[in-house]
């Protein structure tokens, strides 16, 4: 099945709210690209939730995230932190926590993992 395109997106309106800067404050965003077999994408997404509230529970700063899937094996998550602090410190963790690492077992490849600031978040 090709869902080239689609986009998985999960957000906490509230959480995000409490935490999110104001208009013109800068945020730190996370831009992971990797690889999934295409055979275990299933597995992959039904992990996501999970691992969505682990993050909400376990790693301060933590806004917002969406999963795209770019071709049948290419995802890319965009991830949302308060500062790059926070996403240094969650970095710091790693796959801590049960949620976490069955998301990150299906992965067989990182091909590129970059921070950036923007300007323009909005919860």
């Amino acid at each position: 099945m090709r869902t080239n395109g689609v986009v998985m997106a999960t957000t906490q309106r509230k959480r995000a709210r409490t935490l999110s800067p104001s208009i013109g404050t800068m945020t730190t965003v996370e831009l992971t690209r990797f690889k999934v077999p295409a055979d275990r994408a299933d597995e992959l997404l039904q992990a996501r939730t999970a691992m969505l509230a682990d993050f909400r529970e376990d790693r301060e700063g933590f806004l917002d995230a969406q999963l795209i899937r770019v071709d049948d094996e290419t995802w890319l998550d965009i991830v949302w932190w308060r500062s790059s602090g926070d996403f240094a410190a969650s970095r710091e963790k790693g796959a801590n926590l049960p949620g976490i690492k069955a998301f990150f077992a299906p992965i067989t490849e990182l091909i590129s993992a970059e921070e950036g600031t923007t300007s323009d978040y909005r919860a």
